[in-house]
């Protein structure tokens, strides 16, 4: 009798077509993005790789934003992010303060990286200006 070993599958994370890989589930089995709101069915996103302990992802290599949310609670999304940003593939770090307040670490160390990290900050400043968008239509209610 032969076995034959079938290649472990790449774990998989879906990712809306605004580039938000947070979601809402909902108590009807519905899930939304956490940003656009759309239903991630169809053509509204697609499965990129999660692998945490893997090869870094090319420069060019579309990326996942995702968007910590507090579901009320500040307290929480503040640790959420504390815990997030204390993970070791972590290359950048900014905070922003109230008072206008800025602190940043980053273990960019090359051209073109300092390239790939100014477009993901592009696309993070994108992020929270929907998000505001969003609190704001819905009459600011998370």
């Amino acid at each position: 009798m032969s076995v034959l070993a079938f290649p472990k599958a790449k774990p998989l994370i879906w990712v809306c077509n605004c580039g938000c890989a947070t979601f809402e589930l909902r108590d009807d089995g519905e899930a939304v993005c956490a940003i656009c709101g759309e239903h991630p069915v169809g053509y509204s996103g697609g499965w990129y790789e999660a692998i945490k302990d893997g090869p870094p992802r090319p420069d060019d290599a579309p990326g996942a934003l995702y968007n910590t949310h507090g579901n009320g609670s500040v307290e929480f999304a503040r640790r959420r992010t504390a815990q997030i940003a204390s993970e070791d593939d972590v290359v950048t770090i900014v905070v922003l303060r109230a008072d206008g307040q800025v602190t940043t670490w980053s273990g960019i160390d090359s051209p073109a990286r300092v390239q790939w990290m100014r477009s993901q900050l592009k696309q993070a400043a994108g992020l929270i200006a929907d998000q505001a968008k969003r609190f704001y239509q819905k009459g600011g209610q998370s």
